[in-house]
């Protein structure tokens, strides 16, 4: 049942820059697919997102001002950027670095690079995606008697907000007794 929906890789590519590089505060951006010329998914601006994490004892030591972000690749893109195999790091780095210099003008060297692939780890929503995820729901519940649930990024809101939303309302229905 669950290999019916399509999985796609993701590559994240996590920097670390000596400086303060980013060009607006934010959460980062995503890429549209339509932009031209560009091999990256978004950038998650992990400095402004996450400041607690630039406490020099998580960073190994005080570096002064720094700039962290991920950037993620890969995706629809995988198997044209990576091939079938795995994925080569220094190739993942160059990807994520011109994509930086060229959408937000990232120039300086990173002081510390990242790369973890994860490899079909997240749902594409193609056409059909909320039948099959009906699908799959109905057949836990008349298969488990209402036992087994599931929810998450890969069937109901890709972002942190709609899993948290979806387990939440997940929860009170089960707590409330219905297990449908």
């Amino acid at each position: 049942m669950l290999d019916k929906f399509t999985m796609q890789s993701i590559v994240v590519t996590n920097f670390l820059f000596q400086g303060d590089l980013l060009p607006a505060q934010g959460f980062g951006y995503l890429v549209p697919t339509t932009e031209p010329d560009n091999d990256i998914l978004g950038v998650v601006f992990d400095s402004c997102a996450f400041p607690q994490q630039d406490d020099p004892y998580v960073l190994g030591g005080d570096l002064g001002t720094t700039t962290r972000v991920t950037v993620m690749s890969g995706g629809y893109k995988q198997g044209e950027l990576y091939g079938d195999g795995p994925v080569d790091e220094e190739l993942a780095i160059a990807i994520s670095l011109k994509a930086l210099q060229r959408q937000i003008g990232v120039e300086a060297t990173p002081i510390h690079t990242n790369v973890r692939p994860w490899m079909n780890c997240s749902a594409q929503y193609n056409v059909g995606h909320a039948n099959r995820c009906t699908s799959v729901r109905d057949s836990f519940a008349d298969g488990w008697g209402g036992m087994l649930s599931v929810t998450g990024a890969s069937y109901s809101g890709v972002g942190v907000n709609d899993c948290i939303l979806n387990a939440t309302k997940l929860a009170g229905k089960l707590i409330e007794g219905d297990r449908a």
